[in-house]
């Protein structure tokens, strides 16, 4: 299912590389770094609660923080060097979803792919969670396919699969939160907090790496 599912994104891509689906602003001068910053926002809140897995929300902001800093080279545009290092406002953060399915073909395209792989790598998830994966698919064959599908350039794939764990660990812990306040009752997300460490783990080695791109 995961590697027809990158068969597909690959000519999703591919219509939109052609101008077909979406019409706005370029990538370039978009910020890479704003969805970082934006669950930044988010682990700010939860910072306020000091007895909400205090270690686990720390990690996580150094992992968003790296993130931030180790943008790939000539992704930074106006926007990035406008503000290089510090927060500003920023959009209400979202429930996680596509890295930006169907948008034109650039780093949304890696973190289409990234988004996709990471949940077929048992390598981001804890043993526990592993045993109950339906599906499980090594990142280099969702690559692979992606790549025999004729999609997009992969570029920044390193740095788009850390942002993939970065933001589904964000996303666990925001719920979670939400979950044992009694403001969201799920307990489904007690199931992904012993995962949090190994998203965050997979997120800090595989930032800087180039081996599938």
């Amino acid at each position: 299912m995961v590697l027809r599912a990158a068969e597909v994104l690959a000519r999703l891509h591919r219509v939109a590389a052609a101008g077909l689906l979406v019409d706005g602003t370029g990538e370039n001068d978009a910020d890479p770094t704003a969805e970082p910053r934006r669950w930044l926002e988010v682990l700010l809140r939860l910072e306020r609660d000091p007895g909400f897995e205090p270690e686990l929300v720390a990690r996580a902001r150094e992992v968003g923080k790296a993130l931030v800093r180790d943008v790939p080279a000539g992704w930074r545009g106006p926007a990035a060097r406008r503000f290089p290092d510090q927060q500003r406002p920023l959009p209400r953060p979202v429930a996680g979803g596509s890295g930006g399915l169907g948008a034109r073909p650039g780093r949304a395209s890696a973190l289409d792919v990234a988004w996709l792989a990471l949940f077929g790598d048992p390598s981001a998830w804890a043993p526990e969670h592993q045993i109950g994966m339906r599906v499980v698919v090594e990142p280099e064959r969702v690559v692979e396919r992606y790549r025999q599908a004729g999609g997009a350039p992969l570029h920044g794939l390193g740095w788009c699969r850390a942002l993939a764990c970065f933001r589904f660990a964000v996303i666990s812990l925001y719920n979670l939160r939400l979950h044992r306040t009694g403001k969201r009752d799920d307990p489904a997300w007690e199931g992904f907090a012993s995962s949090v460490p190994y998203l965050l783990d997979a997120a800090s080695s595989v930032r800087s790496t180039r081996s599938l791109e």
